[in-house]
């Protein structure tokens, strides 16, 4: 089983399902928090200012760790990887104040029960409202329109 990048509303879903029908779990919960990716504005409290930092800095990170995987591909030229991996740096390092973006983390919490460790009684089973095929990849022997 795959899941797919479905829509977030399927996901969200999809794991409070998995979590709230664990006899095991209770107080099921999501909380959607938006990251600053960048120190851009003067307005930002000083806890913003220093997370927008880092994740400008984790940004960068990924960036290098992609330009790692597409030199082994092969698939573009060591001049073409560069110039594109140093223009994408450069982007982010120099933002503009007015480039204001964010990136959007979803928490999922639960809270374990106390009492020892139990099996479900009944098998999981997806939420009723959706079909399995908005949050797994259909297999390959299947048609679409199954």
């Amino acid at each position: 089983m795959q899941l797919q990048k479905g829509p977030l509303r399927v996901r969200h879903l999809l794991w409070k399902s998995i979590l709230g029908s664990n006899p095991n779990f209770g107080d099921v919960k999501f909380q959607e928090v938006y990251f600053p990716l960048g120190a851009w504005s003067p307005d930002m409290t000083n806890q913003e200012l220093q997370l927008g930092k880092l994740m400008n800095e984790n940004l960068q990170n990924v960036i290098q760790a992609i330009g790692s995987g597409l030199r082994q591909s092969q698939s573009w030229s060591q001049d073409e990887l560069n110039s594109l991996l140093e223009g994408a740096l450069r982007e982010l390092k120099e933002l503009p104040p007015c480039v204001q973006g964010y990136s959007r983390w979803v928490f999922a919490t639960a809270v374990r029960s106390d009492a020892l460790w139990k099996s479900r009684e009944q098998p999981w089973t997806g939420p009723a409202e959706l079909d399995p095929y908005d949050y797994l990849i259909r297999p390959a022997n299947e048609t679409s329109s199954a």
